[in-house]
């Protein structure tokens, strides 16, 4: 079920005004409509996916080869341009050649150690140049968007953490047992086990697509893991109360179906409820994220049920509700 607890309390205060005047909660205001935040995923056709024609034109593209100002691309060839911009406050490294300014997507395939330029180099002289770059390609389209961008974390906490104890750059990967303890060692206490696991899943990430032995099957890193989810629970967020038909009654009677922007958060809130998905599966924190492979669009023909929704479908239909989504 998705949260719609602050949404829904100041819906019910809106009123019969023009949907410019009215205020909306940040979860679904529609943005200012100019060049750079103009895109809505029910109200306008999707950006444009193809590259740039310079890099279209380019008679091959190798991330970790490219320079910290131009644009990488995510792996799969039909994913948007996703452009590296400065750092934000705490995820800044020590510049280094081996780690190019590249976006959180792209710093498991980019991001170099001596082991792994070693590794890629022997492979590049085994297999012809097209070859090589089309085993990458395909190791890299395994994963999600979405999964690139948070493994990414991993690589970067874990070379803030090197750099910061001075760890050589041979030592670095493969990370052996008594390396990983003490990385998760650092930051437990101080960040929930969660988070520790998904940094770690990154790391993990990282020393596969460099072909590195990978120790976290050690019973140390398996002690050390315990240890920070039992010390990271005070970061965990209480749970939160499920959305029932109440509350979508509340936010019905808050919108006027003759609105389109209205009539795409009824869409999003219904689809969400019986499809019982996550928000982030059916809205879009940025507009440049939209991927026609992974989000809804307007002309999307199937909706998603539950077995438990599935089971209310008839008396919905009996009684001809008007949360029926059909």
């Amino acid at each position: 079920m998705f949260s719609l607890d602050r949404t829904l309390a100041s819906l019910t205060r809106v009123t019969e005004r023009p949907v410019d005047q009215i205020e909306f909660p940040n979860s679904i205001s529609p943005r200012p409509m100019d060049s750079r935040n103009s895109f809505h995923p029910f109200l306008c056709p999707p950006p444009p996916l193809s590259p740039p024609a310079h890099i279209a034109a380019a008679p091959s593209l190798n991330p970790s080869l490219l320079p910290p100002s131009h644009t990488s691309l995510t792996s799969s060839p039909s994913s948007r341009v996703i452009r590296s911009c400065k750092p934000q406050t705490g995820r800044s490294i020590i510049h280094n050649e081996l780690r190019p300014h590249v976006p959180a997507a792209d710093r498991i395939f980019s991001w170099r150690t001596p082991f792994g330029s070693c590794h890629h180099a022997a492979v590049a002289q085994k297999l012809p140049a097209p070859l090589f770059e089309s085993a990458l390609m395909a190791v890299r389209g395994a994963l999600a968007p979405n999964t690139k961008s948070t493994y990414g974390a991993g690589p970067l906490r874990f070379t803030q953490f090197c750099d910061k104890w001075g760890i050589s750059e041979e030592d670095r990967m493969p990370a052996d047992y008594a390396l990983l303890c003490a990385f998760i060692g650092e930051f437990k206490g101080l960040q929930s086990g969660n988070t520790i696991h998904s940094w770690l899943s990154g790391l993990h990430s990282w020393h596969v697509m460099n072909h590195a032995p990978w120790h976290s099957d050690d019973d140390w890193v398996h002690l050390a893991h315990t240890s920070a989810n039992k010390e990271g629970t005070s970061h965990k967020l209480a749970p939160r109360a499920p959305i029932s038909i109440e509350h979508l009654s509340c936010l019905r009677r808050a919108l006027n179906l003759s609105t389109p922007f209205h009539v795409a958060v009824w869409a999003v809130a219904l689809t969400t409820f019986f499809g019982c998905r996550h928000l982030r599966e059916t809205t879009l924190a940025v507009a440049m994220a939209f991927d026609p492979k992974y989000n809804i669009l307007r002309s999307t023909k199937y909706v998603l049920f539950s077995i438990t929704t599935y089971s209310m479908l008839p008396l919905l239909f009996s009684q001809n509700c008007f949360l029926c989504p059909a």
